[in-house]
């Protein structure tokens, strides 16, 4: 199978671990560029959203080949309460913001009901569910030095530098 060009990718990325450096390695074996609309809310979020996009970048240029595109998402959730939005118009609108056509998304199966909605309202476009995977935000934010392997060393030393 030929790659899609732009996919469309969410997360929270709070704290970014190697679970999500994998999601985004997966969803690039499926889409030349992805569009990743990165949650950010102040208060909710353990860092600062220059330190957290300065991560992203980060895994970009070392891991991803530069085919990644990061976008503020300004959610005022605390927890996943993802069932309220409107997936075809944040879809539509993140389609949108991104100046290009997206031809489908990748989500994680905590996710799955995004994908079969938008699948229903956009039958053009391609949605992949990943697996999920052993890794945890919620885990490591919990409990940040045992699960510091979760973690890549500058997020870890970061954190930890922040009184984590």
């Amino acid at each position: 199978m030929s790659k899609l060009e732009n996919g469309l990718l969410f997360g929270s990325f709070n704290p970014l671990h190697v679970g999500h450096i994998q999601v985004l390695q997966f969803a690039l074996e499926h889409f030349e560029v992805m569009h990743v609309f990165t949650r950010y809310t102040e208060g909710v979020d353990m860092v600062d959203w220059e330190t957290k996009l300065s991560w992203l970048n980060r895994v970009n240029e070392e891991c991803c080949d530069g085919r990644l595109r990061f976008y503020k998402f300004v959610l005022a959730m605390k927890d996943k309460q993802y069932a309220k939005l409107d997936f075809t118009g944040t879809f539509l609108e993140c389609e949108r913001r991104c100046g290009v056509h997206l031809d489908g998304l990748v989500c994680g199966e905590d996710m799955r009901y995004m994908a079969d909605a938008l699948s229903a309202d956009l039958p053009d476009r391609t949605f992949i569910v990943h697996p999920r995977g052993e890794h945890s935000s919620s885990r490591v934010r919990e409990d940040l030095d045992r699960w510091k392997d979760d973690l890549p060393k500058y997020v870890y030393d970061g954190l930890k530098a922040m009184g984590y």
